[in-house]
């Protein structure tokens, strides 16, 4: 077992204690000068001090950790959502644009046919680029939780 991971279990089982020492061959101590006397038995005079306060940064950090990935795979599944949702009013767009650009491409088409394609034409433009934006915002959070979940 890591050291850590027994002065975790110490710290629950002795909450009045905030500091552990460990001699280098294990032992564990509540006061340093206890694991100084003891190391001097040792080939290896290492001592270790653990504090509470260090575990429990430690916790937070972790937990903090996992919020933060929770939140953003949150937020990545609203903005999929949103990617798709263009992605899916595409097909409908061009076709509506392409029969208006036939229309006014056609003998005897008027005014009114041109601007209603030229009105077509810019909400697929438009409908074309927040698109782009949301799949590139997408992209942004998915390398950012790849990023978050690789330091782990």
């Amino acid at each position: 077992m890591e050291l850590k991971e027994r002065a975790k279990e110490i710290f629950a089982n002795h909450s009045a204690h905030d500091t552990v020492h460990f001699t280098s061959d294990g032992q564990p101590f509540f006061k340093h000068h206890d694991a100084w006397n003891h190391s001097h038995s040792l080939k290896d005079k290492t001592i270790t001090r653990i504090e509470k306060d260090d575990m429990d940064k430690a916790t937070n950090n972790h937990d903090d950790k996992a919020a933060a990935v929770r939140k953003l795979e949150f937020v990545i599944i609203g903005a999929k959502t949103i990617y798709n949702k263009y992605l899916q009013a595409l097909p409908a767009k061009k076709e509506e644009l392409d029969k208006a650009i036939a229309a006014a491409g056609a003998e005897g088409a008027d005014d009114k046919a041109k601007k209603a394609s030229e009105k077509l034409q810019k909400a697929y433009d438009e409908t074309v680029a927040k698109s782009n934006e949301a799949l590139t915002k997408l992209q942004t959070l998915e390398a950012e939780l790849a990023k978050l979940q690789g330091a782990e």
